[in-house]
């Protein structure tokens, strides 16, 4: 940051302006003017000094969160965010997480951290727990992308103002800021690319008022989805059968709108959201055996207000409250038997309302500590139309959480302790006799109760040297879906009991000046185990069961690098990540699973990018490979390794930018969760206008 301070002489004349106004009162009329050598004239000269210029390092976003116990990662979403993308292909790329994808964009994908099943992940908005009890598993396709301003990914230690962070790490998305510019802005996104692929984009701020701005997001985002692909025709050992087909039934159609109003005042700050979002898509089922119109949909409101008092008692007192209501419908026709197990026409409603309340105080003797108290209730209603109409029955779980945080600093503040301890009442409420063919007997309502602690630290070694580590204790009650199924291709097990595990982690961190050149490394050891580790298992071909198979553990290393020169016109960067795991199933269900490894964990992940920047252009080259990837308990069935490449092309000009994207340039047939395949080669060509 540069600021240029002028100095006038003016203001040092200011101190004998008065008495030569005094005197100027007292001279007749009949006085002659000042010389050029009176007092007087010497007191009216301007003087202009030398520019005092002073230089500071500009602060990067999200950079307060790096000093936190533990590793994260901090992505802006505002260079891609006119992309035909959506948070599942951002989060691929990430240090330590792995994507399963369905089909191609915009079809249900799901999340793992560091091995961590997809259900243990933690995702929130604005704060808001989006990981419901109802499906267990969040669609990272029905997540908002157009309102989103920047996304936080924690591997380990997440803040304990999230609440409910899981043992599988957290994900905050953060919706982008209503502003406080004196006049409206305006943009308009625009994209198309491979396989029907089209977006739209709508934002606008509006400057309301002096205390109001708000901010409208409206994104439109279509695909057909018929790529092409080799089908083995359900035999992968006999290559005589197979043969090139295309992708039916693969259509998607997403919509998403945004309100938000925010308010700055003497009684503090209020936010208050409203996002909105709809999804209609066709479920193509297995490679082998394309379904030809079945199909599925959600739509999702959430609004929440969030008030943040003015800091009290010279900032040493802080409070935050916030309130919130998640409504969502999840549909799924299949009255031709073409994807589940049997027909099915489904309509299931779920439903959150929640309050949170923070407070944070500077105490001498403890630094500072913090007080969080959380209360949600969720129900759960699922609608049967066919083969015979049911309705119900309903399924509800209560929540109350009450979690305490101290944080340290000591040795000059070089080190970094906090301390966070977390107690936790769940009470499920079921109505009816609900058993599954897969059960023992009926689920029971009931209560359990947790108190679970976590710690972390944060050590400077060195300028610019830090060593991180942390604990904690976790457990994940089994999800609605997971007990009772969706009367088709998941089936319930009404047995099931809660996971508990504990994460450990040891990292150390390196960033350094050279001149014009920044450099960062990371490198970090986890060592994760849960116990009664809920997993689908295949009963078929078509369908699933949940199980609690016992334990695994999850162990393994990161490694993060970044190098960056910036010069006014001249910008260029390498960086990466290299992730490699191992998790093991400890076998205690069934002694010969010992030693596996657990499927949809693959054992290395690279990501590595090179950024060039000549003024208003940039190009840059991606390069991705995935390692072995299992997709059974057996380990009999893999996905292969594959090398991904891919180019951007960005250009700016004054108000208009344009990107053009290029992926999988040598048109890698991969595939994913049970074989399913992904696109080839693609491209896409966006614009964004602004006003």
């Amino acid at each position: 940051m540069r600021c240029v301070l002028h100095v006038l002489a003016v203001l040092v004349a200011a101190s004998t302006w008065p008495a030569a106004g005094v005197a100027a009162s007292t001279v007749d009329d009949t006085s002659s003017a000042p010389s050029p050598g009176d007092a007087r004239a010497v007191s009216d000269s301007v003087y202009t000094l030398a520019p005092i210029v002073v230089d500071a390092t500009r602060i990067q976003p999200g950079a307060e969160l790096l000093h936190l116990p533990g590793q994260m990662t901090y992505v802006e979403i505002a260079p891609v965010r006119s992309d035909l993308t959506d948070v599942a292909e951002v989060l691929e790329s990430l240090p330590g997480l792995h994507v399963r994808n369905y089909g191609s964009a915009g079809h249900f994908s799901s999340v793992s951290i560091r091995g961590a099943s997809a259900s243990q992940v933690s995702v929130y908005l604005d704060g808001v727990p989006l990981s419901r009890a109802g499906n267990g598993v969040t669609n990272l396709a029905d997540l908002p992308f157009a309102a989103i301003d920047h996304i936080e990914v924690y591997r380990g230690f997440a803040p304990a103002g999230l609440p409910a962070s899981g043992m599988g790490g957290a994900i905050h998305l953060v919706s982008r800021p209503t502003g406080e510019t004196p006049r409206n802005r305006s943009s308009v996104a625009a994209a198309a690319g491979s396989f029907g692929g089209q977006r739209l984009g709508l934002t606008q701020h509006v400057a309301a008022s002096e205390r109001w701005n708000m901010l409208f997001v409206a994104d439109i985002v279509q695909s057909e989805g018929n790529f092409e692909f080799l089908d083995d025709n359900g035999t992968p050992l006999n290559s005589a059968d197979d043969e090139r087909t295309v992708r039916r039934n693969n259509w998607v159609q997403r919509h998403e709108f945004l309100a938000k109003a925010g308010r700055q005042g003497g009684s503090g700050k209020l936010d208050l959201l409203h996002h909105w979002v709809g999804r209609e898509q066709g479920v193509a089922g297995i490679p082998s055996d394309q379904s030809e119109i079945a199909r599925l949909g959600t739509r999702h409101h959430l609004t929440s207000a969030t008030w943040q008092l003015p800091p009290l008692f010279d900032g040493g007192l802080q409070v935050r409250a916030q309130l919130f209501h998640d409504w969502r419908r999840d549909w799924f026709k299949d009255r031709e038997d073409e994807v589940g197990l049997g027909y099915q026409d489904n309509n299931d409603i779920s439903q959150a309302l929640g309050a949170h309340l923070e407070s944070s105080a500077r105490v001498p003797w403890l630094q500072h500590v913090a007080v969080y108290a959380d209360a949600r209730g969720e129900t759960f209603t699922p609608h049967r139309r066919y083969p015979l109409e049911q309705h119900g029955p309903a399924q509800s779980r209560t929540t109350l959480q009450a979690t305490f945080e101290n944080r340290l600093l000591l040795a000059g503040e070089r080190l970094h302790l906090q301390t966070v301890v977390r107690a936790t009442r769940e009470e499920d409420a079921f109505d009816g006799d609900l058993r599954t063919p897969y059960s023992r007997g009926p689920a029971a309502s009931g209560r359990r109760e947790y108190v679970e602690p976590r710690l972390g630290a944060r050590l400077r070694l060195l300028p610019g040297v830090h060593v991180e580590a942390s604990y904690g204790q976790h457990h994940r009650s089994p999800g609605f879906l997971e007990l009772f199924g969706d009367g088709g291709s998941v089936a319930g097990s009404a047995d099931l009991v809660a996971e508990e595990g504990v994460n450990r982690d040891f990292g150390v961190e390196v960033q350094q000046r050279l001149g014009s050149v920044v450099l960062r490394a990371e490198v970090a050891h986890f060592d994760n185990r849960v116990d009664q580790l809920i997993t689908y298992l295949p009963q078929s071909q078509r369908t699933f069961v949940a199980r609690n198979i016992g334990s695994a553990r999850m162990q393994g290393e990161e490694f993060l690098w970044r190098i960056a020169h910036s010069r006014e016109w001249l910008r260029w960067r390498v960086e990466g990540n290299y992730a490699q795991q191992r998790t093991e199933d400890l076998g205690v269900d069934i002694l010969w699973y010992a030693g596996k490894t657990l499927p949809g964990r693959p054992e290395q992940q690279l990501h590595a990018r090179a950024v060039l920047e000549l003024g208003a252009l940039a190009f840059a080259y991606r390069y991705e490979h995935l390692g072995l990837n299992f997709l059974d308990r057996w380990n009999r069935s893999s996905v292969e390794q594959r090398d991904l490449h891919g180019v951007d092309f960005s250009a700016r000009l004054r108000r208009v930018s344009l990107r053009l994207v290029l992926r999988n340039l040598t048109n890698d047939q991969a595939r994913d969760v049970a074989a399913f395949p992904v696109p080839g080669r693609t491209f896409s060509v966006s614009t964004t206008v602004r006003f």
